[in-house]
């Protein structure tokens, strides 16, 4: 029997701040993917730089 309410889920992801960090985040992401989430999120730092961090890589997951 199908289920009725599928399972739903979506992620919370942390701004890389190391070419290491950056290299697992993708790597992460791509294995996520077939889950096919609802949404993701990035985590918003308010300093050292933070908030760009985030927003490169909420363009880079929106851009695929």
């Amino acid at each position: 029997m199908p289920a009725t309410n599928p399972l739903q889920v979506s992620f919370e992801f942390f701004p890389p701040k190391t070419p290491e960090q950056e290299a697992s985040l993708w790597a992460a992401i791509k294995r996520l993917e077939p889950l096919t989430s609802q949404f993701v999120s990035v985590t918003y730092g308010a300093g050292c730089g933070a908030r760009d961090l985030t927003h490169n890589a909420v363009r880079r997951i929106l851009n695929g």
